[in-house]
């Protein structure tokens, strides 16, 4: 897998993604939270790949990886209950207007930052898909790649934007969720 074996580390995720979602089930008491967990922690080994420490517990990374992204949703948990906290609770119109403003703001902010550690070919192809709104067929001709390429580079980065922009859309979420309680 360190040397880029993709079937390598597809047995890996085949003998490890269970296990890490049950982990992070009993953690998260979220089904979708534990497979974004899950999805990220293998995203993370293979981004780390060339840097493992062969003579370690494979394993143990992995949970510690799962842990630690645990940790961050947790502490997305708390921010948005400290958040709903200090925002007034009598002008509804005020919150849903700070939130959608907050909502849009950290998207694309994050967008921008996750677009900008693409792969080369996977940026372009998403600026040319998602910015310019150009189609596959046009994508393909002006790199000359294949449309096939183009839909590969593209489900790649849109997967590495999900990844990066889930945690903020659960917060948001949760904030929603809070002030439509109170």
């Amino acid at each position: 897998m360190q040397k880029g074996d993709v079937s390598a580390f597809e047995h890996l995720y085949d003998l490890y993604r269970d296990k890490l979602y049950g982990f992070s089930l009993k953690l998260l008491a979220s089904e979708e939270l534990s497979k974004d967990v899950v999805q990220e922690t293998f995203i993370k080994l293979w981004e780390n790949r060339q840097k493992i420490d062969e003579t370690k517990s494979l394993s143990s990374y992995l949970f510690t990886i799962s842990k630690n992204l645990i940790k961050d949703h947790q502490n997305s948990y708390s921010k948005a209950y400290e958040l709903s906290s200090s925002l007034p609770s009598n002008d509804s119109s005020f919150s849903v207007e700070v939130l959608d403003d907050l909502n849009f703001n950290e998207i694309k902010k994050m967008e921008a930052k996750v677009v900008n550690d693409l792969t080369p070919q996977q940026k372009e192809v998403y600026i040319l898909s998602r910015h310019k709104h150009l189609s596959h067929q046009e994508i393909a001709d002006n790199m000359g790649i294949s449309v096939n390429s183009v839909k590969t580079h593209l489900r790649l980065a849109l997967k590495t934007l999900r990844v990066h922009i889930s945690p903020i859309t659960d917060f948001l979420l949760i904030i929603i969720t809070i002030l439509i309680t109170h």
